[in-house]
């Protein structure tokens, strides 16, 4: 979603994950240090806005957060209480959904 991240979050958020072909997010975070330390940019709103979608729809949400130490401390420091898992490498987010979506066909069964 680019640098309007945080003014287009809400919306985008909410079309994508009520979209019925839509099964799971995978939320990519690559937000640099300088612009959320500058502005103290705060991230708390957005996960908890992804929680609640994601708890009320039932579709899973994993997030992958790209930058520096500093990023993922961050991220995960405002994070912790909203239960999201955090990865930092896409094809572990991509198997986790696999995981995922194999245990609830594996208990279909």
């Amino acid at each position: 979603m680019g640098p309007s991240i945080f003014e287009t979050f809400s919306k985008s958020l909410n079309a994508i994950l009520n979209d019925e072909s839509v099964d799971a997010l995978l939320y990519i975070f690559a937000v640099p240090q300088k612009p959320l330390e500058t502005f103290s940019i705060p991230i708390t709103p957005h996960l908890r806005e992804l929680r609640n979608l994601s708890t009320k729809l039932n579709k899973p949400v994993i997030t992958c957060v790209f930058g520096s130490r500093w990023v993922l401390e961050y991220f995960l420091k405002h994070s912790d209480k909203y239960k999201i898992p955090i990865m930092t490498q896409i094809s572990h987010a991509i198997k986790a959904f696999k995981f995922m979506s194999d245990f609830g066909k594996s208990n279909k069964n």
